[in-house]
């Protein structure tokens, strides 16, 4: 359920589709409110489970704070839905140049509330190939485009690779891959940064919300409100296409979740998506269990086989889930300057956040205020704490004086709880026999 919580949030932030919207709205609001019935029943429960209680409660502060964001959610998105109707007329450069002010715009806004801990990958080699040494890498570098060591980051620079094959069981992130590359490949963009000596526009496919995805693909994708091309306009731009003037990465993402018709068919092959977009490359991300044959690279391979990369996600190892609590605990700090900074931003200005000044502000507290070694089952000390309240009265961004919100804030700061704490209710839990934390830490990973 936390799991469905996520990807409705996905959803909702990613749709222009107003009639969609409304939709995984209502089924938002729905599915919480069973969550929070769930919790209470949980509570009834008595002294015998009170860790798991603790915990499901501690959970649910966090959902409180969803649910109250769920109509500002609603006016945010359908501000950018207005946008749609300026999309006529305009020249193929301007309709990418909006995509990638909202694609760009919603990452900001959450990319300060998430937390991203780097998927490991393993490459699948083909029979064709010579068989090499299995080795683990990260799935990609975000913040260096030359890292050979991750996978999409290799694709992208290897100039025979022309499809991406990345795959994982339910749950290992595939969904928020595809968005996360989309995002990066703009910001490529926005430094006018060459891939393969050409410039990269990426174009984020959802297969299952496509009619005919196996010969329309791309047409139909460029027809949707997220970039709302009319013929004319997909005409210019396969002109451009023609011209060089830029590539094409198509991002084809969730093949498993289309019509069981259309599985095990190679939408490349069928789309000519080589012969009609000029040769683009091209990503598809796809659940691994369904590949009920071993021929199962053929659906997605083009002419020659040796020109896909394939790739799996792995499960989170150890290591990952120690440095995903780290920057857990790290980002519950975040998130209660955070609701802060809107409410001092929309009360002195009425305008939404700058995400950018928040970002800047926060990197300057951490390297001051904070430190990724604790001791104890509290997270921060008390002289942390005052140095961050002290932070927060003089920063110009912040400049909170109200005595009433330091006390508040005080108190939230001191309740929170370290790596270590949750560490112990872990294995607290694995040894009752119970894996519901577990369970929830990997639901309430962000990519």
């Amino acid at each position: 359920m936390l799991r469905r919580i996520d990807e409705l949030q996905e959803q909702i932030s990613h749709e222009a589709n107003l009639n969609k919207r409304d939709l995984y709205l209502k089924e938002l609001d729905e599915t919480t409110e069973q969550l929070d019935q769930q919790i209470e029943n949980i509570s009834e429960m008595g002294q015998q489970l009170r860790l798991i209680t603790d915990f499901v409660n501690h959970i649910r502060k966090g959902l409180i704070r969803v649910e109250g964001k769920i109509n500002e959610m609603k006016e945010q998105l359908n501000n950018i839905g207005n946008d749609i109707k300026f999309l006529r007329g305009k020249s193929v450069e301007q309709l990418f140049e909006i995509r990638k002010w909202k694609v760009l715009k919603e990452a900001a806004y959450k990319n300060a509330k998430s937390i991203y801990v780097p998927l490991e990958t393993k490459e699948i080699y083909n029979q064709a190939i010579m068989k090499k040494e299995d080795k683990l890498s990260i799935l990609i570098n975000l913040e260096e485009i030359n890292d050979s060591n991750a996978e999409v980051n290799e694709f992208l620079l290897d100039e025979k690779k022309t499809v991406l094959l990345i795959h994982g069981v339910a749950g290992s992130g595939k969904s928020t891959t595809a968005k996360k590359i989309e995002e990066f490949i703009w910001k490529l963009h926005n430094k006018n940064k060459k891939i393969r000596n050409q410039i990269l526009i990426p174009v984020y496919i959802s297969l299952p919300t496509l009619r005919d995805p196996l010969f329309q693909a791309v047409e139909e994708a460029l027809h949707q409100d997220e970039y709302g091309f009319d013929e004319l306009q997909i005409k210019e731009c396969k002109e451009m296409l023609d011209k060089k003037v830029f590539r094409f990465l198509l991002i084809m993402d969730s093949y498993d979740e289309m019509k069981l018709e259309n599985i095990q068919k190679n939408l490349y092959m069928n789309n000519k998506v080589k012969q009609n977009w000029s040769d683009p490359l091209v990503i598809f991300t796809t659940r691994s269990e369904i590949f009920t044959s071993s021929n199962y690279a053929f659906w997605f391979a083009p002419d020659n086989k040796e020109n896909l990369k394939e790739i799996q996600l792995q499960k989170f190892n150890p290591n990952q889930l120690k440095e995903y609590l780290k920057k857990f605990t790290i980002q519950s700090v975040k998130m209660l300057i955070f609701e802060i900074y809107e409410r001092q931003t929309q009360s002195s200005n009425g305008q939404g956040q700058d995400i950018n000044n928040f970002e800047i502000s926060w990197e300057i507290l951490q390297e001051k205020c904070l430190s990724l070694e604790f001791n104890g089952e509290v997270l921060l000390n008390q002289k942390q704490i005052e140095d961050i309240l002290s932070f927060l009265k003089d920063n110009q961004f912040f400049s909170l004086k109200s005595n009433e919100a330091l006390r508040s804030l005080r108190v939230q700061l001191q309740k929170l709880w370290s790596v270590e704490k949750y560490k112990k209710m872990m294995e607290n839990s694995v040894n009752d026999g119970n894996n519901s934390i577990s369970v929830a830490l990997n639901d309430g990973e962000s990519f």
